[in-house]
């Protein structure tokens, strides 16, 4: 009978929405390799994307940055926006990003490199 691997793996994890999806992912991946440590992390996606570059952890589920990194797309997201429901914009089923950009609106993470900032960036 063969060793059992064994070690520890860290992943980041940018996105809470996924957490309990990469939860699952360990979990079953635990009952092949029960001697293999996951350490799951969260944090921005830059800060993610540097710690891979500097070997800090083994992977991370992050949105798409630049440079010369290997990608593997898991999901396309939409970008949501929350509007109250006597706002001018909130009958319709989608808002172009035109629309969007003149609309005033509640930034969290202020600072911080996060996609809806790249987003907005691109479309001045």
């Amino acid at each position: 009978m063969s060793e059992q691997p064994q070690g520890r793996i860290k992943i980041g994890c940018a996105h809470h929405a996924y957490l309990s999806w990469l939860g699952d992912i360990t979990k079953e991946f635990q009952k092949v390799y029960s001697k293999i440590e996951i350490e799951l992390i969260h944090d921005y996606s830059s800060n993610l994307l540097k710690s891979v570059e500097n070997h800090e952890i083994d992977a991370c589920i992050i949105s798409k940055r630049e440079g010369d990194h290997k990608w593997i797309p898991l999901y396309k997201d939409k970008l949501v926006a929350w509007v109250s429901e006597n706002h001018k914009l909130a009958k319709k089923n989608s808002i172009s990003m035109e629309q969007l950009k003149k609309e005033p609106f509640i930034a969290t993470h202020v600072g911080e490199d996060t996609d809806y900032t790249r987003i907005f960036k691109n479309i001045t």
